[in-house]
């Protein structure tokens, strides 16, 4: 009995030694989790919401340019796929209205033929679920460069400009002779905004397409 008895009190001790063990496993590695939290959020406070940025950055922030760009086009021809569910239609729409420094941001047509442009705003553009009338091929960038670096326009903002060619891929159906830009320029915006991180609220750098035209 005594034996039995010593038994079940060793077994209870150690139980309660494994216990601590893992509390203090547990709040071990809730620490480590915390410091490694902080230490992400100050590498990207110092370096995505830095006041001063050197070249390198900004030169990384134009490649980020060139891919959101392409990001675009991708969602743009979602929008013109007649296969697509709405529901992934919709979700392309937020998408793209999302890549953009605002929704009222202005996409130009210039019409070779008739010698004129016309407009509408990246949320008429949205709204109406496609790719406009007038641009009836593919929306595919076969490149994309910077043609003005960011230059610094206030404390929070920062502008430049990306060219592009297109691969001009009518669509099935559409007559040869339509119109199917070849090419343009974009408006890109280096913007300082506030972004949730974690249970705090950072200002950081981030990238945005501007007015836009096709010709």
């Amino acid at each position: 009995m005594k034996r039995s008895l010593k038994a079940l009190a060793l077994i209870l001790i150690y139980l309660l030694f494994s216990a601590k063990s893992c509390d203090d496993r547990e709040q071990y590695d809730a620490v480590l989790e915390q410091e490694r939290l902080t230490a992400i959020k100050d590498s990207i406070s110092s370096t995505m919401g830095s006041d001063t940025l050197t070249f390198t950055t900004l030169r990384a922030f134009e490649v980020a340019a060139e891919q959101k760009f392409s990001d675009f086009s991708d969602y743009a021809n979602i929008l013109a796929d007649t296969s697509f569910d709405p529901a992934f239609k919709e979700q392309a729409k937020n998408m793209i209205t999302s890549l953009f420094i605002s929704d009222r941001t202005l996409l130009r047509l210039t019409d070779k033929e008739k010698k004129r442009r016309n407009e509408l705003t990246i949320n008429e553009w949205t709204r109406n679920g496609k790719i406009p009338s007038r641009v009836l091929c593919t929306f595919i960038p076969d490149s994309v460069r910077v043609l003005k670096s960011f230059n610094k326009v206030n404390d929070s903002i920062f502008s430049g400009k990306l060219g592009f060619s297109l691969m001009p891929s009518p669509r099935p159906g559409v007559n040869q002779r339509t119109y199917c830009p070849v090419g343009g320029e974009i408006d890109i915006f280096l913007a300082k905004q506030e972004k949730k991180f974690g249970t705090n609220t950072l200002k950081v750098w981030d990238v945005f397409l501007g007015d836009m035209e096709l010709r």
